[in-house]
């Protein structure tokens, strides 16, 4: 079912690109307000992440899973990091995740 997409479509750098639609990144911090619910697309940008920046980024979300009481210290974590496409669409929540 479309109805309700407007085909809004968040643009976001490698790692986290995935991890939003992973629903390991739960939480994007912008400087504008949106009042936008419903589907949100994932665009990931041209920029392929340094193999330092993933090994952090993911460093820091096994961090944050270990210290939530009742979660699994490690995530499924995504195979591939695809950049310059749009790479799926969540649905259903809005810029909070």
């Amino acid at each position: 079912d479309h109805s309700g997409d407007v085909g809004a479509c968040l643009s976001m750098h490698q790692p986290w690109a995935s991890l939003a639609v992973y629903g390991i990144k739960q939480i994007e911090g912008r400087d504008w307000p949106t009042e936008h619910r419903g589907r949100l697309w994932i665009a990931a940008t041209k920029r392929r992440p340094l193999d330092s920046e993933l090994e952090a980024v993911l460093n820091q979300y096994d961090a944050i899973a270990e210290t939530r009481e009742g979660l699994q210290p490690y995530f499924l974590r995504p195979e591939h990091y695809p950049t310059s496409c749009v790479i799926k669409c969540r649905c259903g929540l809005g810029l909070g995740f």
